[in-house]
């Protein structure tokens, strides 16, 4: 262990460890990135031409290229960026408080709650609520929920599986009555929005999850240390001076809001957080609340996603490719927990 540590990094009192694989791992995701959102921008009919790409990144661009960046590419590929590490940023929290590989928003219900919370907004609030208001409500709901149908124990994971697939079927329900009594117009956006979209998003959304990041990240690297140590047991994190209760409690309102954030500006787009920090922690080989790789590697996967769906000939929201991966990685991970007898 000491000798892959290259130094320890104080934030707000806390101590995180870096290490160089995980460093070595978090650059390349940034290269990754950085090419994908190259490509995002100069790829297809409708790209700025990459010759053409510096000027108009300056303001020196043409009519139609400035057009083309600061209206229709740009904010949906900052959107989508800064909502990918919110998401996976909230994923490495609750899997790292439950102890659980399959605590993530998606599988909890968190997700489902936000969805359920800004289609209640959209629906009762006239226009007056605004939709990441209605998701932040949503999920504090299911959390609520949550807490009340595992009595508080967030470590037992068949106990959060079972309520969390509750949940998420009441939140999916709701979300979709409220689509059968909309207005066909406002039904069609909202169900772009439930299955997670980055159409037509402004630098309104873009600035929300850009905020969200600068405010949550650094607080949930502050809870890193300690969660690590809860992973460990709570008699010997108590042992060594962490409150657990409160640092579960502020863990667990962290990766509300984040999931809250992000869900409030491109909608539940599926197992990015639960899948983004399994990635990273398996290639990185990190343990605890890995929060900047997690971060990382959540927007790397939407950034890359939503490439992939701009170059198919089809309309298809970024929501429905990461579902679909999802789904199949998250019978991968079943498969692993219940051979481990940790799932059964």
């Amino acid at each position: 262990m000491t000798a892959t540590r290259i130094l320890d990094v104080h934030i707000g009192g806390a101590r995180v460890r870096v290490h160089r694989r995980s460093m070595i791992y978090g650059v390349i995701v940034c290269v990754l990135i950085l090419v994908v959102a190259v490509l995002t921008l100069t790829v297809g009919s409708a790209a700025v031409p990459p010759l053409e790409l510096p000027a108009a990144l300056v303001g020196r661009g043409s009519t139609i290229d400035s057009y083309l960046l600061g209206v229709l590419l740009g904010p949906r590929l900052v959107t989508g960026v800064f909502a990918g590490a919110l998401l996976g940023v909230s994923g490495t929290l609750v899997q790292t408080l439950t102890r659980n590989p399959l605590g993530s928003p998606d599988v909890i219900g968190i997700s489902a709650g936000a969805g359920a919370g800004a289609a209640a907004a959209a629906m009762f609030g006239g226009g007056l609520v605004p939709t990441p208001l209605g998701a932040v409500a949503g999920a504090g709901l299911a959390v609520l929920i949550l807490l009340v149908a595992t009595r508080g124990k967030l470590s037992s994971p068949n106990r959060i599986i079972i309520a969390g697939v509750g949940i998420s079927a009441f939140g999916v329900a709701f979300t979709y009555f409220a689509l059968t009594t909309f207005q066909q117009q406002d039904a069609a956006a909202l169900a772009a929005y439930i299955v997670g979209s980055l159409e037509a998003k402004d630098w309104t959304a873009a600035l929300s999850v850009v905020a969200g990041v600068i405010v949550l990240v650094p607080a949930s690297i502050t809870l890193s240390g300690q969660l690590s140590l809860i992973e460990l047991g709570d008699d010997f994190a108590e042992a060594l001076g962490t409150s657990v209760a409160r640092t579960r409690t502020l863990a667990l309102l962290t990766a509300i809001a984040c999931a809250a954030v992000a869900v409030g500006a491109v909608g539940p787009i599926a197992f990015v957080a639960l899948s983004a920090p399994q990635i990273a922690k398996r290639i990185a080989r990190t343990s605890g609340a890995a929060v900047v790789i997690s971060a990382l590697t959540g927007a790397a996967i939407i950034a890359l996603g939503d490439l992939l769906v701009q170059q198919l000939p089809v309309t298809l929201p970024v929501g429905v490719l990461t579902a679909f991966i999802g789904a199949v990685y998250l019978g991968v991970v079943l498969a692993g927990e219940w051979k481990k007898g940790t799932v059964g």
